[in-house]
């Protein structure tokens, strides 16, 4: 289980509980996020769904190389703000230092 940091505007510290699906592209990550998405709402366990992928979709000149970190800490900002403590993150994690990074958002 990964432990992201609480967003900065969230007042009190929020246990936070991740699960990360990682894989190669097109291994299915998203539709396995998708199918745990669809259990635990089922359930009516409040959390957010995030395809990582997705947040770095940015199309103009100069984007920075850590926008997707950005974004996904706005998200989840967002997210926990609206009372979220589970995430379900879909992302290619392709080595020690991506996880060391989505760690830190």
């Amino acid at each position: 289980m990964l432990a992201l940091k609480s967003p900065a505007d969230h007042r009190e510290a929020v246990a936070l509980r991740v699960l990360l699906i990682s894989g190669s592209m097109g291994s299915g990550k998203t539709t396995v996020m998708a199918e745990a998405s669809d259990i635990l709402a089922a359930n009516r366990i409040a959390h957010a769904a995030i395809d990582v992928d997705e947040l770095a979709i940015v199309h103009a000149p100069d984007v920075p190389d850590d926008l997707v970190y950005r974004n996904l800490a706005a998200v989840w900002g967002n997210s926990a703000s609206a009372g979220v403590d589970m995430l379900l993150l879909a992302y290619a994690v392709e080595n020690q230092a991506v996880l060391n990074r989505v760690q830190e958002t």
